[in-house]
């Protein structure tokens, strides 16, 4: 649940903070949009890639390959931003990877998080659906408190948050 709840906390944060830091880049609303929608969009082919794989390759599987995907995006913003490229494409394009890492882990974390004991399918479903929502709602209060200058600081709090995924997943590929 950990897992999951930190996995949907960094897109939270982005979601939170991404048109904070377009707006201060100058972007007008509506290309703020078309910016932000880049990141669920690649997350819908993530899902579209998993319904193909997820029965040839597993849920561990593809929950680690969702997470170096994960990864592969968020760090890459971090060096763009640090590097002084303060361009909405900096954000945009490899924020790209993260969706499609989400949307090849976010399937097979649920179902493994519902899959693990069948009698209690609803339970876990549910106490997974709060742990999204709080570390969703905690990600989105705390980019208020990140500095919107450029995207470092939005990019450090999303490379935490993915982190924290990363390290519920080893764990728990550690005690498989």
């Amino acid at each position: 649940m950990l897992l999951v709840g930190a996995a949907t906390a960094t897109f939270y944060a982005f979601l939170s903070g991404a048109p904070l830091v377009f707006a201060r880049q100058g972007v007008t609303p509506g290309r703020i949009g078309l910016y932000v929608m880049c990141v669920p969009g690649a997350c819908i082919a993530g899902n579209c890639v998993t319904t193909r794989l997820a029965h040839r390759v597993g849920d561990r599987m593809m929950i680690g390959i969702g997470q170096a995907f994960s990864l592969g995006g968020v760090g890459p913003m971090l060096v763009l931003a640090l590097a002084g490229w303060n361009h909405p494409l900096g954000i945009a394009l490899p924020l790209m990877l993260l969706g499609i890492g989400h949307g090849l882990l976010m399937p097979s974390a649920l179902a493994g998080t519902v899959g693990l004991v069948p009698v209690l399918a609803g339970a876990a479903a549910g106490v997974a659906g709060v742990m999204q929502q709080l570390l969703g709602a905690l990600a989105g209060w705390t980019v208020g408190w990140v500095p919107h200058a450029d995207a470092r600081g939005l990019a450090v709090l999303m490379l935490l948050l993915t982190s924290a995924s990363a390290a519920a997943y080893a764990a728990l590929w550690r005690r498989a």
